[in-house]
C-alpha cells in the first residue's frame, strides 16, 4: 500500500473525494482485514486512522482465522483459543486508539 504523509493512502483519498462528489448521505466507511497478516493490517489502520472518512475497522478473520484453525484441529485449549483472539483484538484496538485523532470522531449529522 503506497502512503502519504499525515493523509494516508491515495485510495482513502480518492475513497473520500468520491463520496463527498455522489453521496450526501454517507457517514463513513471501514476497513476491512480481509484475512491479512497483523503486520500489514497494523500498518493500514495506522494509515487509515488519520483519514477522517474511515471511522474504524471489521477484522474477523485476522483476528480468528489462525486461533479457530489450531483449536478445531485440538493443537490448542479453549483458553488459549481465547486468549490468541483477544490478543489480537486488543492489539489492532491499540494500533487504532494510538493513531487515531480523536478529534475525527466526532459526531456528524446526516444530509438530513
Amino acid at each position: 500500500m503506497e502512503t502519504r504523509a499525515a493523509a494516508g493512502p491515495k485510495w482513502l483519498g480518492a475513497c473520500a473525494q468520491v463520496i463527498a462528489e455522489n453521496d450526501q448521505f454517507c457517514r463513513g466507511i471501514l476497513v476491512l482485514g480481509l484475512d491479512a497478516p497483523m503486520e500489514e493490517l497494523t500498518r493500514s489502520l495506522t494509515a487509515a486512522a488519520a483519514c477522517p472518512i474511515v471511522r474504524g475497522f471489521a477484522v474477523g478473520r485476522t483476528i480468528f482465522a489462525s486461533a479457530a484453525q489450531a483449536w478445531l484441529s485440538g493443537q490448542i485449549s479453549d483458553e488459549a483459543a481465547i486468549e490468541d483472539i483477544a490478543g489480537r483484538f486488543r492489539a489492532l484496538v491499540q494500533v487504532w486508539s494510538s493513531a487515531r485523532d480523536p478529534r475525527l470522531d466526532r459526531p456528524e449529522r446526516s444530509a438530513n
